[in-house]
């Protein structure tokens, strides 16, 4: 059976199929480019059924993750951004821990090598580790501009502190939301004008309009 993905500048790759059908070909019809970029993407000892297979399951898990991430975004009542970022990068997890106990458990897109100009931290809040006593306190939190905002920021400077400079320390609370602060931070460590925008001043916008209505 013949499955034609791509019809020019074409090359055949044969995939055995496991399982009791290990004895049987069957052939998919691809560009040469495609085949050397599987040829990259195989990992030691990898067939290119596996790395297809690979692929597959990858992108599987990322549907669910997007399904996932927007049902707290609708949970927690969260402005979404740009969540199809989640596609270009791979995710990673953190958690912060508030001055009240809470651990915030959240995912980021991790910078890539070489960083993209394009690059986005994306984050998005997982999941809120907490005692019943300080549950409401969490949800008044994410309800107010300012609690809300200071959360966002302090989720950067993890990513930041993770991935950027190890030895960067978040500021008072009132630095936290200045933007020249951030811009100096950023022309410091790097940090791409896509990531300065969307993760540091799009939420200060959004809380100083709140601020100032």
């Amino acid at each position: 059976m013949t499955i034609i993905i791509l019809m020019q500048d074409i090359n055949n790759i044969t995939l055995v199929k496991k399982g009791n059908l290990n004895k049987i070909k069957t052939t998919i019809t691809v560009k040469m480019g495609t085949k050397h970029r599987l040829l990259e993407l195989a990992g030691k000892g990898e067939s290119y059924d596996d790395v297809i297979s690979r692929l597959i399951h990858s992108y599987d898990r990322y549907e669910n993750e997007v399904l996932h991430y927007k049902n707290l975004l609708n949970r927690y009542n969260i402005e979404e951004r740009n969540i199809i970022q989640v596609e270009k990068f791979e995710r990673g997890i953190d958690a912060i821990t508030l001055s009240n106990g809470a651990v915030v458990q959240f995912s980021y897109n991790k910078p890539s090598s070489p960083l993209d100009d394009l690059y986005q931290m994306d984050i998005q809040i997982d999941k809120v580790i907490s005692s019943k006593k300080v549950k409401k306190t969490i949800e008044e939190m994410m309800e107010d501009p300012h609690g809300k905002v200071m959360m966002h920021l302090w989720m950067v400077g993890k990513v930041i502190n993770r991935h950027f400079d190890s030895a960067f320390e978040l500021p008072s609370r009132k630095l936290i939301i200045d933007p020249i602060y951030w811009k100096k931070i950023k022309e410091r460590i790097g940090l791409p004008e896509s990531s300065y925008k969307h993760d540091i001043l799009d939420p200060i916008k959004e809380y100083e309009d709140t601020f100032y209505e």
